[in-house]
Formats: C-alpha cells, sequence, structure tokens
C-alpha cells in the first residue's frame, strides 16, 4: 500500500510539474507577441501610445490631403478644430506660431513639427520619426527658439525618471493657480486649459 500511495504522489507531481511547464510556456508566447506588436508602434515623444496627429493653420483643401496622408499611414488624425484635443502625440504646422494648439502642445511635451514631416512620410510609405521636422523657430520671436524641444524632452525625461515624483515633467506641474482681473487675450477659458493640460491646477478666478 505504501508503494502504491507513493507512486500516485510521484505522478501527482509530475502532473503538477507539467502543467506549470505548459503555463510558463504559454505566458512567454503571449510576451513575446505583445512584444511584437509593440515594435511596430512608432512612440510620441514622452509616451508610449500610437501617435495621434493633430493639423493646424491649414486651409481646407490641404488639411483634407494630409488627412487622407495619415489615414493611409493608419495614424490617427484628429477631427478639424482650432482648440487643443486631449491624446495629441503631434501637432502639424506649417511654421510655429502662438495660438492655443501650440501652446497648449508644449505645455503637454508633445511634437509640433512641420508639414514636410508627412511629405516625406507620404513618400518613404511609413510615418517617419519626427526628429529632423521638429519646429524650433517662431515667426517674430513670439516664442522663444527651442521651446518645442525643451518641453518635450522635459516630457519625456520626466516619464523615464525613476523617481517621477521628483522630477516634474509638466510645464506647470505643481503650479497652483488663482486667476485676477478680466483678461479677454488669450480668454480664460484659454489660460485653464493650457494650465490643465501642463499639469497645474486652477484654485479660484479672482
Amino acid at each position: 500500500k505504501t508503494g502504491g500511495k507513493a507512486a500516485k504522489q510521484s505522478q501527482q507531481r509530475s502532473r503538477g510539474r507539467e502543467r506549470t511547464k505548459q503555463q510558463q510556456q504559454q505566458q512567454s508566447a503571449e510576451s513575446d507577441h505583445e512584444s511584437d506588436a509593440a515594435e511596430d508602434i512608432i512612440p510620441a515623444a514622452g509616451s508610449t501610445s500610437e501617435p495621434v496627429v493633430a493639423l493646424s493653420g491649414m486651409h481646407s483643401d490641404v488639411r483634407a490631403h494630409y488627412a487622407a496622408v495619415l489615414k493611409n499611414l493608419k495614424v490617427k488624425c484628429l477631427p478639424q478644430s482650432h482648440d487643443w484635443q486631449d491624446g495629441t502625440t503631434h501637432v502639424v504646422s506649417e511654421s510655429l506660431k502662438r495660438s492655443e494648439k501650440t501652446l497648449a502642445a508644449m505645455a503637454a511635451g508633445a511634437w509640433l513639427v512641420s508639414e514636410q514631416w508627412l511629405k516625406d512620410s507620404a513618400a518613404a510609405g511609413r510615418l517617419l520619426e519626427a526628429d529632423a521636422y521638429e519646429l524650433d523657430t517662431a515667426e517674430n520671436g513670439a516664442i522663444t527658439d527651442g521651446a518645442p524641444m525643451h518641453w518635450r524632452l522635459r516630457r519625456q525625461a520626466g516619464l523615464t525618471a525613476e523617481d517621477a515624483s521628483s522630477a516634474p515633467s509638466l510645464a506647470f506641474q505643481g503650479f497652483r493657480v488663482v486667476f485676477y482681473g478680466k483678461g479677454s487675450s488669450p480668454s480664460f477659458d484659454t489660460l485653464v486649459k493650457i494650465l490643465k493640460v501642463g499639469g497645474g491646477e486652477v484654485l479660484r478666478r479672482g
């Protein structure tokens, strides 16, 4: 009886080891699949998500053309809007101008790139890396030279820091703001949007 019991226990242990091995193999296969899928995604600055592109300051026919380009490249293009839309990773514009969308993009650490990025991507048949197309100089000095890259790299550094809490990454992270006065341009709503996009908090409006 003792021998039979020992044999039974041995068989149970053997089956347990086999199940464990199968589970490990399945988990390894799933991990490899997820890794392969991730390699097909071009990460945006400071982000591991798929690119989400907004088009800014373009005539309707030009906008429609680039929207079609992005669709062919299987890249999400946001609907036409003069306002900043959460989730945007890249803003494409003919030039760097001081606007809500531009300021919000910098506050969020998103890319600000020229139209040439989409032209060359269309010719290549794939979405190219955006580094060589980053806008850095504004018309009439309305935005400090190099500001888009500065805020994008700050955002990226904050996300990759070992202790993210000690490395603020957004332009207004940690700011708690009270607004006073009756500003008209830019509007209060615009200022609040930019502040919040950049990680700030509005306490009240005076």
